[in-house]
């Protein structure tokens, strides 16, 4: 099932929601028919977190090698 065929149900479990009943919709369809779609910043986070790591990773190598 595609996102754009999804998303009319998602739009009418909302429409039909009020004070006295809340219909929901569940799992990886909804979530996707939900989410903004991903921009440039998505792709930095894979770097940024090789980075971090190697930095840790060898902070504990250096603190190894001294003792």
């Amino acid at each position: 099932m595609d996102k754009s065929e999804f998303k009319p149900l998602v739009d009418t479990v909302e429409k039909t929601s009020d004070d006295s009943v809340t219909p929901a919709l569940g799992g990886c369809m909804e979530e996707k028919a939900d989410a903004p779609p991903q921009g440039p910043a998505e792709g930095a986070d894979i770097p940024a977190a090789a980075v971090t790591l190697f930095i840790a990773f060898g902070s504990l190598v250096a603190m190894a090698c001294r003792s």
